[in-house]
């Protein structure tokens, strides 16, 4: 099977959903085998259907994803670096799920555990630990924060005491499992209370709201960076506390750390978890509350900010009435995105000349939604670090960047450090304020600016308003309707995979077209043109193909016209698959996907007409299968007196 063609069982992985859905899926027309027994699928109109789904666009197999999801739990091992003390984990959830253990009830046991062994509880009597009296308590703000954790489980529970759960299960351990868990013995250097929590809560739960817990290193190494003694603190998403750990682990005044969060359990946890760090008696600022709608009588009380850190929702489902509030309160967020309304909100409440540190998914460097934030930051802030950060949540696709910033007013003058694991960089804050849709282009460094000066400071124009465009059909049964053969009636129709630089392979299946039977289709006249332009749409890079011949296109593979007497179809294909161009593309866009929007901002130059004709011949020769890629690809650079160090960092990264 070559890398286009996946089977259901790796579909159903990329999709997060069963197998037994994906034949439903099949049954119903949403995914389309490409072999005559209907067991081998195209990559590209997978890849294709995911991002339908994650658009809306087919609300029904979204719930179905999310409820595939929503019955998964995963041990968070990039949130533990210790290995044994992962395995201890490992175990107990194991113990804790055969058992049928409540999470509330086993959070609470070993929490007893944990203060016992710090030496705040001074009995091994669990019977007389749950009745809380002053004298068996070393401090006091212990005793409190464990009996009202206490109490917001009996609310919730079945039975009205501990002792009842002796004789009784209905969730919560029987005798034989509270001594287990009153018992096994941790470090308590970890935050196992909040591992535990995180690993019995339904994946899907985690996905609606957004909220993945954050591996201790990310929030040490921004803590690190930035806190003083003596500043107020603010983690406003923070969940079981990585990040108010590693406040109290770098400073002296533990009533200086403040922190929020909608998910009460996960409050109760981080207080505890500051009490077990700090050995002073005293209450922890660890508000239950939403931050978004809350956030100004909350900082009415608190004040402002020196530092706010944390790992905001990304995505999270946001119900209408804050949504009709944000509106209000931040009318400049358009895009609906939750991890925008807490970077706008925290500004509010951040002191100026204080730091925001914040991990948020790559999508905010260059998606055109985030358009919104990106350009509130650039007026509103000085940009201090992107850190890229690669996947570093289990289970979450997206790869995360770290993003410092400070409140105050830029100037022309500001450079923002981008660092990489293997590199780091200056850049100029100014240079995102003049990109379109103010793109991040933290892939560009200093050095590679000077060849994208070198190629816009060439006089060009640009494809917006002067090419046609068009998708591919969706058939809405690729079974019924692809032929495997030609056959009467029949003609090639070409998928992305079948797309190549400069030429279309030969076709691997065939269609009677019948546009008026077809889910989707793009005017005849598109797909009919005397020459066009076919491009694969699901790619890092650039893989255009010359047509003449009237060619029909899938989903995966869309369409451009260049109109006639505007600039040569040829001189574009030769463009767009030059190294050149994949360099320039791939800097710029860094995405999985060829949209029109993106080639509209490359550069198409305005040479003199025999630069052009000389590309126009290599091309054509090219075309019907000359070795002459190479010839013509340095003649591009050429054109813009690239030198040759800068024409091999080009091949070197476009290889």
């Amino acid at each position: 099977m070559d890398n286009h063609r996946i089977d259901s069982k790796l579909i159903a992985e990329i999709l997060g959903v069963s197998v037994p859905s994906i034949r439903n899926w099949v049954r119903h027309g949403y995914l389309h085998p490409s072999d005559p027994d209907g067991k081998v699928f195209d990559l590209d109109e997978v890849l294709l259907l995911r991002e339908r789904i994650a658009q809306g666009e087919l609300d029904r197999l979204r719930k179905r994803a999310n409820k595939a999801g929503a019955d998964k739990r995963f041990v968070p091992t990039e949130y533990i670096p210790n290995e044994r003390t992962r395995k201890q984990i490992m175990d107990l959830l194991a113990y804790l799920l055969r058992h049928n253990i409540d999470r509330g009830w086993a959070v609470f046991i070993l929490a007893l555990n944990f203060f016992r062994r710090s030496g705040d509880i001074l009995s091994d009597d669990l019977k007389q630990i749950i009745d809380f009296p002053e004298a068996i308590f070393q401090r006091q703000h212990v005793r409190i924060e464990l009996k009202n954790f206490y109490q917001d489980i009996l609310r919730t529970s079945k039975k009205s005491s501990l002792e009842s759960s002796l004789k009784f299960s209905y969730g919560r351990p029987d005798s034989q499992h509270l001594e287990y868990l009153f018992n096994i013995r941790f470090s308590l250097e970890e935050d196992i209370l909040g591992v535990i929590y995180q690993s019995l809560t339904m994946e899907g739960n985690k996905a609606r709201l957004g909220s993945y817990f954050t591996p201790p290193g990310i929030a040490y190494d921004a803590v690190r960076a930035y806190i003083r003694s003596g500043q107020k603190v603010l983690d406003p998403c923070c969940g079981t506390g990585q990040y108010l750990l590693s406040f109290a682990r770098n400073m002296d005044e533990p009533e200086n750390i403040y922190g929020m969060d909608l998910d009460l359990t996960s409050v109760r946890i981080a207080r505890l978890n500051l009490l077990l760090t700090c050995s002073r008696d005293f209450q922890p600022n660890v508000i239950h509350c939403n931050t978004l709608t809350d956030m100004r009588r909350e900082s009415s009380a608190f004040g402002k900010f020196d530092f706010v850190a944390t790992n905001p929702p990304w995505g999270a489902e946001i119900d209408l009435g804050v949504r009709q509030k944000m509106a209000v309160e931040f009318p400049e967020i358009t895009s609906g995105e939750s991890f925008s309304y807490f970077l706008r909100a925290s500004l509010d409440l951040l002191k100026d000349g204080g730091v925001i540190s914040f991990i948020l998914p790559e999508s905010i460097l260059n998606i055109r939604a985030h358009a919104d934030i990106r350009g509130y930051l650039l007026e509103n802030c000085q940009i201090i670090r992107i850190e890229y950060l690669g996947r570093r949540f289990k289970n979450v696709f997206s790869a995360v960047v770290r993003l410092d910033l400070r409140k105050a007013l830029p100037s022309v003058q500001d450079q923002v450090l981008v660092k990489f694991p293997e590199q780091e960089y200056l850049v100029s804050q100014e240079r995102f304020r003049s990109n379109d849709w103010h793109i991040f282009d933290i892939y560009l460094s200093s050095q590679e600016e000077v060849i994208f000066s070198k190629v816009y400071s060439t006089r060009h124009t640009y494809l917006k308003d002067k090419a046609g465009w068009a998708l591919g059909i969706v058939t809405g049964d690729n079974r019924r309707y692809l032929l495997q053969m030609n056959g009467p009636g029949a003609e090639p129709v070409y998928k992305g995979s079948d797309v190549d630089r400069f030429v279309l392979k030969k076709p691997s299946s065939f269609l009677r077209f019948q546009p008026d039977k077809f889910q989707q289709t793009a005017p005849e006249q598109k797909y009919r043109a005397a020459e066009k332009l076919i491009y694969r749409f699901i790619s890092e890079r650039l893989v255009f193909a010359y047509d003449d011949q009237g060619s029909l296109t899938l989903n995966s593979a869309n369409i451009l016209i260049p109109e006639p007497g505007n600039y040569p179809v040829k001189l574009i294909l030769a463009l767009f698959n030059s190294s050149l161009y994949q360099f320039l593309f791939r800097k710029k866009f860094h995405t999985l996907k060829v949209l029109r929007g993106d080639l509209e901002l490359l550069p198409l130059p305005l040479w003199e007409q025999a630069v052009i004709d000389h590309i126009l011949q290599l091309t054509d020769r090219i075309i019907v299968g000359e070795d002459q890629f190479e010839i013509l690809d340095e003649f591009i650079m050429e054109q813009f007196r690239l030198t040759p160090e800068e024409r091999r960092h080009i091949r070197d990264f476009s290889a």
